[in-house]
C-alpha cells in the first residue's frame, strides 16, 4: 500500500473513534431513539440525491436496515446512555466481528475454521475481562446492551453477505 492509504486507514480510526464521544455529548441532551432518528434522518437526506435505490429483495433490505441500522446503533446508544463510557463502547462493539463468524452458521452453510475458533476465543475471554471489570464502575446491563447492539450488527452482516451471494448466484 502506498503512504497515503496508510493515512485514510488511519482517518477512518480517527473519525470513527471521534464518532463515539460525539454521541456521547449528544446523549446529554437528547434520548437515544431521538438521537438515532435525528441522526439517520440528517444521513438520508443528501442521500436521497446522490445513492441510486437498492436492487433486490425488499424484505432482505429491510432486514439488513432493522439490524444494521435500527437495532445496531439503538441498542449502541441506549448502551452509551445507560453508562458506558464511550470509548469502552468502541472496544465492545467491536465482538461483532466475532459474532458474525459466530452467527453465519445459522444463515448459510459456512462453519467457522479452527483458526477463527481460535480468535473468537480470544477475543470473548478480553471481553470477559473487560466485563469482570466493569462490574463496580458501570451498570452491567449497559455493558449487555453493547453486547446486544454487536449481535444485532453481525445479524446484519451475515444477512448482507447471503444477499450478495444470492445475487451473484442469479446472475
Amino acid at each position: 500500500m502506498r503512504p497515503v492509504h496508510y493515512m485514510l486507514a488511519l482517518l477512518v480510526v480517527v473519525l470513527w473513534g471521534v464518532n463515539f464521544i460525539f454521541i456521547d455529548f449528544g446523549l446529554r441532551d437528547w434520548p437515544p431513539l431521538l438521537l438515532v432518528a435525528a441522526r439517520f434522518t440528517l444521513v438520508v437526506i443528501p442521500a436521497i440525491f446522490f445513492v441510486k435505490y437498492p436492487r433486490g429483495n425488499f424484505r432482505r433490505i429491510l432486514l439488513i436496515g432493522v439490524f444494521m441500522s435500527a437495532g445496531q446503533f439503538g441498542l449502541l446508544y441506549t448502551a452509551m446512555f445507560l453508562g458506558l463510557p464511550a470509548g469502552l463502547t468502541s472496544i465492545v462493539i467491536q465482538i461483532q466481528a466475532a459474532f458474525t463468524v459466530l452467527v453465519a452458521p445459522l444463515f448459510s452453510r459456512s462453519s467457522p475454521s479452527r483458526r477463527q475458533i481460535i480468535g473468537i476465543l480470544i477475543g470473548l475471554s478480553g471481553l470477559c475481562v473487560i466485563g469482570l471489570s466493569l462490574q463496580a464502575s458501570v451498570p452491567i446491563v449497559a455493558f449487555l446492551v453493547a453486547l446486544a447492539a454487536s449481535l444485532s450488527w453481525a445479524i446484519g452482516n451475515v444477512i448482507a453477505r447471503e444477499s450478495r451471494r444470492a445475487r451473484t448466484v442469479c446472475r
